[in-house]
């Protein structure tokens, strides 16, 4: 009894472990600008290879091997990746058992591992529009256990008669599966939480831009991949004039709409090169590399035109017009220094109030 309660000890670690790893190692994925099938790809080849090291950490009872957490993978990959990538994990579980012996177990364990893929992507199938993950998780894990039950009779034909092993491998593995599964789900929750917040951290919440925390970030980065090699960067702010009497004259709800309306424009006008992000208030800034001050200009001035001619529609009986003022400075033209481009630009975009608004300095 102290040997399967330490193997159970044993598995049950070694599954919390994979698992957090698997999920780390998922995250990375999504996040790389790999192709999708390259994705699909690696989680499934995650999932077999915990399904391998799961199968030679088993747990012995009466000197026998008679259970293992092999099919656990399968079951996640299928109830929380997909089906493609279960059925490569399948494929290289059942590989992965002749590692240890080529004979007819060998032959029956694939065949097994063939047969769980099926019926496991056939309850979700049927189970995917009528139930909870805890319902169809649970029916999952009842077919496995249920699968591996007759595989064992099989190979072992005395332990028929000894049917307490039967008893404690049923509750070894209803109760790992259902941990996993749990865990599983626990740790895409909290996953899914963090990067909420990482994302509300970095965004704007009103326009959807980056904010300012984020246009340090965003600048620090292009400063290093930019400074030495003295390429072009520039700078352009943005304010929208006479915000406060807008606001004061239509409300805040208005104001609320034209910085959200204005947002979409801006990056329409700059395009997917621009790092465009809301400074606050009503002023923005917009980083583009790799173009001239003329290039810059001309960018500029059809975003001020594009705002000068645009209705905002605050309701449906009313219409604003609004207009923008802006200030460039650009690296290595206007300044010696990437710092100086806030500076500087700010003293433009200053600049072209003063002239009166609606003006590119």
């Amino acid at each position: 009894m102290s040997s399967l309660l330490e193997d159970l000890v044993i598995n049950v670690s070694l599954v919390i472990s994979l698992i957090f790893i698997f999920m780390h190692f998922r995250w990375r994925n999504d996040e790389s600008r790999l192709p999708g099938w390259s994705k699909m790809l690696l989680d499934g080849l995650s999932g077999g290879i915990m399904g391998v090291i799961l199968m030679r950490f088993s747990i012995e009872l009466a000197g026998e091997t008679i259970a293992d957490f092999r099919h656990l993978p399968i079951i996640l990959m299928v109830l929380f990746v997909g089906r493609r990538q279960a059925l490569i994990s399948t494929a290289l579980i059942g590989a992965g058992r002749f590692l240890y012996s080529v004979d007819t177990m060998a032959y029956v364990a694939l065949a097994a591992v063939a047969v769980l893929y099926i019926g496991l992507v056939s309850i979700d199938a049927l189970m995917k529009d009528h139930s909870g993950l805890a319902i169809k998780s649970s029916v999952m894990i009842l077919y496995a256990t249920f699968l591996y039950t007759v595989v064992f009779i099989f190979r072992v034909q005395w332990l028929t008669l000894y049917y307490p092993l039967y008893v404690v491998y049923w509750i070894v593995s209803l109760s790992g599966g259902l941990f996993a599964v749990f865990f599983m789900n626990y740790i895409r929750a909290t996953e899914y939480l963090l990067r909420k917040y990482q994302i509300e951290a970095s965004v704007d919440y009103l326009t959807g831009l980056k904010n300012v925390r984020t246009f340090n970030q965003t600048f620090s980065q292009l400063k290093r991949q930019i400074g030495p090699e003295r390429k072009e960067l520039s700078l352009i702010m943005i304010d929208i004039d006479h915000f406060k009497s807008i606001n004061d004259r239509y409300g805040h709800a208005a104001g609320d709409f034209i910085l959200i309306e204005l947002a979409g424009l801006l990056q329409s006008a700059f395009g997917k090169q621009a790092h465009v992000f809301r400074k606050g208030g009503e002023e923005f800034v917009v980083l583009l590399a790799d173009k001239t001050l003329e290039e810059t200009w001309v960018l500029t001035e059809a975003c001020r035109a594009k705002v000068e001619q645009h209705a905002f529609g605050i309701n449906d009986q009313t219409e604003i017009y609004t207009s923008i003022s802006a200030g460039i400075s650009q690296y290595p033209l206007t300044v010696a220094e990437l710092d100086q481009l806030m500076p500087l630009a700010d003293k433009k975009l200053y600049r072209a109030k003063q002239k009166g608004r609606n003006v590119v300095c």
